[in-house]
């Protein structure tokens, strides 16, 4: 055979050869994706998830969110709205875009009734930028617990458990329950007023394995161990609850938390009542339930702290 020939045959038998090797790779997981809604956390106008028990609602608001909880059998029916926890964003990215485990298609009406889709009572809505999306959301399947879901055009789509795991059951892991959303970083003093007490004092910053401590203004390097102690105990209250009873003003007791150039929070409490003792913070948008033997500790040792 002619050189130049032999030299076209073998560029043509190992165009070949790779031309198949490309026809047998896998598909990337980009082409796999099965998309049920699009978009992006950015773009989220409103989240609406419904259960028999609970209907959860997420908006932005500003930089961050509101979490709302309407318990449905609750007497009266209440809802409570939250900052969101840190696990809300892990929730944002897993819903934009949502992307399903297998796409089953449009399915008989026995096929649905199986897979919980006919009469359910759980749905998820989302509005993102100017389109509205809507799934119903059906059993989970046996073994994985993946759950069937129904989008409004009538397809039905295997979706990962986790992947509303937490707006289930009320959100409760989306709900930032801690009172006080201080950052011990950027924290420079804090101003305490009662009573019997209005005086401010500077945080010092831990270094290595030494813990962060309170000091007295004109003696920064002493740690004052009643007000180290009793702030710890403020920074530690978490919500039980949130109310539209607003408390009686003034507050008893207020401490106010400053950087280095501004204040940057206020707790306001006021001692319990029977139940639970009720504190204005500056995270939460209404007053709020804390409770009732932390409250009591901390006012019982506001005592402590006078020079």
């Amino acid at each position: 055979m002619p050189k130049g020939l032999a030299t076209h045959a073998l560029l043509a038998a190992l165009a070949s050869v790779l031309a198949y090797a490309a026809w047998k790779k896998p598909k990337s997981v980009e082409d796999q994706r099965i998309v049920v809604f699009d978009g992006s956390p950015a773009d989220l106008k409103l989240l609406t998830f419904d259960e028999e028990k609970h209907r959860v609602e997420i908006t932005p608001v500003q930089s961050t969110y509101e979490v709302s909880v309407l318990k449905k059998d609750a007497e009266p029916a209440t809802t409570q709205t939250f900052p969101p926890s840190k696990r809300l964003k892990e929730l944002l990215d897993g819903l934009l875009p949502l992307l399903a485990v297998r796409q089953l298609g449009n399915l008989r009406d026995l096929e649905l009734e199986k897979f919980g889709l006919q009469n359910s009572k759980t749905s998820l809505k989302l509005k993102v930028s100017s389109t509205e999306y809507n799934m119903t959301i059906g059993n989970g399947a046996y073994g994985s617990g993946d759950l069937y879901a129904r989008r409004s055009d009538g397809e039905v789509f295997l979706i990962a458990n986790q992947t509303l795991a937490n707006l289930r059951f009320g959100a409760a892991s989306l709900t930032e329950r801690n009172l006080l959303l201080v950052d011990k970083e950027t924290l420079h003093r804090v101003h305490i007023r009662s009573a019997t007490l209005d005086a401010d004092y500077l945080y010092r910053r831990g270094e290595g394995d030494n813990p962060g401590f309170y000091a007295a203004l004109e003696a920064p390097e002493t740690k004052l161990d009643p007000v180290t102690s009793w702030m710890e105990k403020i920074l530690r209250l978490r919500v039980v609850a949130t109310t539209e009873i607003e408390p009686p003003t003034p507050a008893p007791l207020s401490v106010e938390f400053f950087d280095a150039t501004e204040r940057v929070a206020e707790l306001r409490l006021w001692p319990p009542a029977e139940s639970h003792a009720v504190a204005h913070s500056t995270y939460f948008k209404t007053p709020v339930q804390v409770s009732k033997s932390s409250v009591e500790v901390v006012f019982k040792e506001l005592d402590l702290l006078k020079p």
